[in-house]
């Protein structure tokens, strides 16, 4: 059956209830009730009303609203800062009612605020009602019917709405209740009755009075004293009459002056005309506090027509100011000048009675651009006749910057500041080539060349003088360079120098082509043919490692009768000098080239073809930026081929260099896309190397193998000398094997320096595999001298012949050992510990079964073993390979250069790798493992990754991040879902119990817990006096929470 409900007031809870209509209420309803909601039969096609009115709104927040049927959604928003909250419950079946609270926070600002909506997404336009900081509202505001609706906020803003249904407001001198219209009406009325009654009792009294005369006519005498006070009687009463009738009509008057007042229709049938000031009205009536019009039909205030006509009084007065400014110096366009002034002065003229009407302003604006515009037309051959004279004017001066377009039509633009010096280039802003610098080059901002012929290459760069590394070689770690090519620089080429930000500024030199590896090559090498050289060099290091390790260890292992090892010993000594002569000849090929250019010349490139960039079309290709002002400088005679730049004096670029940029006196480019860069620069064709021959050794797979031009610094001759220059302030490029970038001094000697302590290692080996052989050939010599002497009377023997001669011979050239077996080989060596073997110059073998392989290396631990130069095996059982590697805990193993193990059972493997906690692990240079049981692969602030991790499987195994993800992405979930569970069963605690008295409690409420949001419904019954039922469900983003209980009370 169908059930409808009202509301009542309940004076206990202070609040509007729903109960059934067939409760009865107890005294006369004093605050109005009304039925909020009727259920209708899902199949009779109605739908539940919209939300219209502030009392339903409420109803609904309270959960008053679920008695509709038809297919309807709604959006209750609590905005409170962080979230808003959403889902939707449907009924049972297709077009029951549906209540829905819209997802995400729509129309929350910020603030916290509620709004109740008939929109499933609670956006602000549709919401019927909004509390607080929702939508257009400001903090402390209610809105009803949307943000166009009725706003409360101290006062109250109805935008253009009435007020409809409004009880009558009380009448006395105290009330401020607000009275409606039929109130009005009623005293409207009440003021046309007064009037109408007091004329009639007036007309019946007077009626009444001259009657009273016409009877008494013939006894006046007698009756003259009645007449008398019947006369003073009636003159009172017209006088109360009298002052009645004044009264009512001041009150007419007041209304009539109200009426008179008001804004009026005009009296036409259609009522579509209103005139201010009344239909007759013959003056114009001043319209005030109107807002900016918005729509194309919206009234337009005196601001709005104001900003128009300062702009437009702007706008031709800019016309003219620019106008009047061609006019001072061009005589060739001063009638098309003469045109647009007199246009002007009518437009100014126009202008003035802009203010007078709209479209009488409009219309003259438009006269006036008009003409405007026709006076900028006539300029056009003026201006035509201009250009030639500027031309004209340009081909006079000899400035220093030419540029040839994409045809074949020359550009340029100037300003000669900062060039302070004979045949010098300075652009940028702050750009300066100091006076002694002649033929100098300052290219960018705050760029400074101080010395001659230099180049300062990009913002903020300073030149240098020139350090020319000369003639005589050049020594690291004991080995000698010398020999380069391009040795004796006079000039350089700068990429930074200068400080920005405490930091000194350098820069990487990208996209560097490979350069030629010969002996007079003076081209740049990138970072790839550096990484081939590593490379070969850590194969190398690689290879000599494992021969001398297998050598030594097979030379330890022979005792007597080593002539095939002799000779063997021999070939690897041969083998390893060429190898070395070979690693040398190479290194000094990469050390000249990388001595002969620093890795600047890919960002001249790319300064250079910024400037042409940024200079397009037919305008002008150098552009200065000066503090905002754009200067330039031009001699169009130097750019002679296609899309080319020459800047300087007697810069050139051949007609067959398309693409070619040539900057600084004296500069030429005779090749495609190459770049002349400084004074005497001159550019050669690209030679592609994509491999190259040092010392019979190939490298090959060099980056950057097809260049596409060259980058000359140099070139030219000066004074019979071939130009070259140094490139300082090169950042480290990267070393890859696909590195075009350009490596510093530092890189290659950082490589020479690692070549330098491998070639000394191998001459070490050298002298003790030298040593061993002499050794072996010494004992070989005094056992045969001895025995053949013995036997023959000294035929082959040593020195003195016979039995003395194979003594001397066998002592003076055996393998000496201080142990009861040990054995030690060159100059200040020692093997003291029993089977103890050392080999090298001042090298030691101290412990028993130990061995030192190494000058100055020294092997004290028993059974340890120390390879390489003032390697050190201290610990039992302990192994030290690499130069100064210490291996000092019971089995520990260093290797590497200066590798330290020593903690027990502790592994260092890398240069300066330190391996200092028990059974602990460093691996890669400079890592530090100082905790027992642990493994490190960095240092503090030199951390790695360790990468290529498989999948753990087993409780000790390691992770991997996608590991790692899933378990932080399961917590995250579970996280949500408890979050948003806490949040449902907040919402669900939230909703208030059925009062005593009552049967049925239904009620929504939301609820939040750490940003999480829920909405819950809920019912409450009583089934009887004693017994409670209640029902609920909480709603989230992450599931449903739900739940029921009975109760029994007594």
């Amino acid at each position: 059956m169908n059930k409808a409900y009202k509301t009542v007031w309940n004076e206990a809870l202070g609040g509007w209830v729903a109960v059934s209509e067939l409760e009865r209420t107890q005294g006369k309803a004093t605050r109005g009730g009304c039925v909020v909601a009727r259920t209708v039969d899902a199949g009779d096609g109605r739908r539940a009303p919209r939300l219209k009115h502030l009392a339903v709104s409420v109803a609904a927040a309270m959960g008053l609203g679920m008695a509709g049927s038809a297919a309807w959604a709604g959006t209750i928003v609590n905005c409170n800062g962080t979230a808003g909250y959403g889902s939707a419950f449907a009924g049972p079946g297709a077009g029951q009612w549906t209540y829905g609270v819209g997802s995400g926070n729509a129309g929350c600002t910020g603030g916290a605020g509620v709004a109740l909506s008939d929109s499933g997404t609670g956006a602000g336009s549709t919401a019927y009602v909004q509390v607080g900081q929702v939508g257009g509202n400001a903090a402390g505001t209610v809105s009803i019917y949307g943000v166009n609706g009725i706003r409360l906020n101290s006062q109250t803003d109805l935008s253009g709405h009435k007020i409809t249904g409004l009880a009558p407001g009380a009448i006395n001198p105290n009330s401020q209740e607000a009275i409606n219209g039929a109130q009005l009406y009623g005293i409207t009325g009440g003021l046309a009755s007064i009037s109408t009654g007091l004329l009639s009792s007036l007309s019946t009294s007077l009626s009444t009075a001259q009657s009273g005369v016409n009877s008494l006519s013939t006894g006046l005498v007698a009756t003259n004293s009645n007449l008398a006070s019947l006369s003073t009687s009636v003159g009172n009463g017209i006088n109360s009459l009298s002052t009645g009738l004044a009264g009512a009509q001041t009150s007419i008057g007041s209304l009539s002056t109200g009426l008179s007042n008001a804004v009026q229709y005009d009296p036409n049938s259609n009522r579509t005309r209103v005139t201010l000031g009344g239909a007759s009205a013959t003056a114009p009536v001043k319209l005030t506090n109107v807002a900016p019009g918005v729509n194309a039909t919206d009234a337009v205030n005196f601001g709005q027509f104001g900003s128009l006509s300062t702009s437009a009084s702007t706008g031709i007065f800019t016309v003219q100011s620019r106008v009047n400014s061609l006019s001072t110096g061009f005589a060739s366009v001063s009638t098309g000048i003469s045109t647009l002034s007199t246009t002007l002065v009518g437009a100014n003229s126009t202008l003035g009675s802009l203010s007078t009407s709209t479209s009488t302003s409009v219309g003259a604006l438009t006269t006036s651009v008009t003409g405007a515009q026709s006076g900028v037309n006539s300029l056009s051959t003026g201006l035509a006749n201009l250009n030639n004279g500027l031309a004209a004017i340009s081909s006079s001066v000899p400035h220093y910057v030419s540029v040839t377009g994409d045809g074949t039509t020359s550009q340029g633009n100037y300003a000669n500041d900062g060039a302070r010096a004979p045949n010098s280039v300075a652009i940028g802003a702050n750009a300066v080539v100091d006076a002694s610098a002649a033929g100098g080059v300052a290219l960018g901002y705050n760029a400074t060349a101080g010395h001659a012929g230099s180049v300062a290459l990009g913002s903020n760069a300073v030149t240098a003088a020139a350090r020319p590394t000369g003639n005589a070689p050049i020594t690291i770690a004991g080995i000698s360079y010398g020999s380069f090519a391009g040795n004796n620089a006079t000039q350089v080429v700068s990429v930074g120098g200068g400080v920005v930000g405490g930091q000194a500024v350098t820069r990487q030199i990208t996209n560097v082509a490979a350069g030629q590896l010969n002996a007079a090559s003076t081209d740049a090498v990138n970072g790839s043919q550096l990484y081939q050289v590593a490379s070969a060099v850590g194969t190398l290091s690689t290879s000599a490692s494992t021969g001398i390790a297998t050598a030594l260890s097979g030379v330890g292992s022979l005792s007597t009768g080593i002539v095939g090892l002799n000779s063997s010993i021999g070939s690897l000594s041969t083998s390893t000098s060429t190898s070395i002569g070979a690693l040398s000849s190479q290194l000094t090929t990469v050390d000249s080239r990388i001595g002969s250019l620093s890795t600047g010349l890919t960002t001249t490139n790319s300064n250079v073809a910024a400037i042409s960039t940024s200079l397009s079309g037919s305008r002008h290709y150098v552009s200065v930026n000066d503090g905002g002002t754009h200067v330039g400088n031009y001699d169009n005679v130097g750019a002679q081929a296609a899309n080319s730049v020459a800047i300087g004096p007697n810069a050139v670029v051949s007609a067959s260099a398309s693409g070619a940029v040539a900057l600084g006196y004296g500069a030429s480019a005779g090749d495609a896309n190459a770049v002349a860069l400084g004074a005497n620069a001159v550019t050669r064709a690209a030679v592609p190397t994509a491999s190259a021959q040092v010392g019979g050794i190939t490298y090959s797979a060099f980056a950057g193998a097809s260049p596409a031009g060259v980058v000359s610094v140099g070139g030219g001759t000066v004074g019979g000398q071939v130009v070259t220059r140094q490139i300082v302030n090169v950042a480290a490029g990267q070393v890859a094997q696909t590195s075009t970038d350009a490596i510093n001094g530092s890189q290659l000697y950082a490589v020479a320096n690692e070549v330098a302590t491998l070639s000394t290692t191998l001459a070490n080996t050298n002298v003790t595999l030298a040593s061993i052989s002499t050794g072996v050939g010494g004992n070989n010599g005094g056992n045969n001298g001895g025995n053949n002497g013995g036997n023959n009377g000294g035929n082959n023997g040593g020195n003195n012949g016979g039995n003395n001669g194979g003594n001397n011979g066998g002592n003076n050239g055996g393998v000496g050992g201080n142990g009861n077996t040990g054995t030690s080989q060159g100059g200040g060596s020692s093997a003291s510990g029993n089977g103890g073997s050392s080999y090298g110059n001042n090298s030691t073998a101290s412990g028993d079964g130990s061995s030192s392989y190494g000058s100055g290396s020294t092997a004290s631990g028993t059974n340890g073993t120390a390879i390489g130069s003032h390697s050190t095996a201290s610990g039992d059982g302990s192994t030290a390979v690499g130069a100064g590697a210490v291996a000092s805990g019971v089995h520990g193993k260093a290797d590497g250069y200066l590798a330290t193990a020593s903690g027990n059972n502790s592994t260092a493997l890398g240069a300066n790798a330190t391996a200092s906690g028990a059974n602990a692990v460093a691996l890669g240079a400079g890592s530090i493992a100082d905790q027992d049981n642990t493994v490190s692969l960095g240092s503090p602030g030199h951390e790695r990754r360790l990468t290529n991790v498989a999948p753990g499987i087993n409780g000790t195994d390691a992770v991997n991040m996608n590991q790692l993800s899933s378990v932080q992405s399961s917590i995250t979930d579970v996280a949500r879902r408890a979050y948003s569970g806490i949040a449902a069963a907040t919402a669900l605690t939230m909703i208030p119990e059925v009062d005593p008295g009552k049967r049925i409690a239904v009620g929504i409420a939301g609820g939040g817990y750490q940003g999480y949001g829920a909405s819950a419904l809920g019912v409450n019954v009583r089934l009887t006096e004693n017994i409670k039922m209640k029902a609920g469900v909480g709603i989230s983003a992450a599931g449903q929470a739900y739940g029921g209980g009975v109760s029994y009370q007594w």
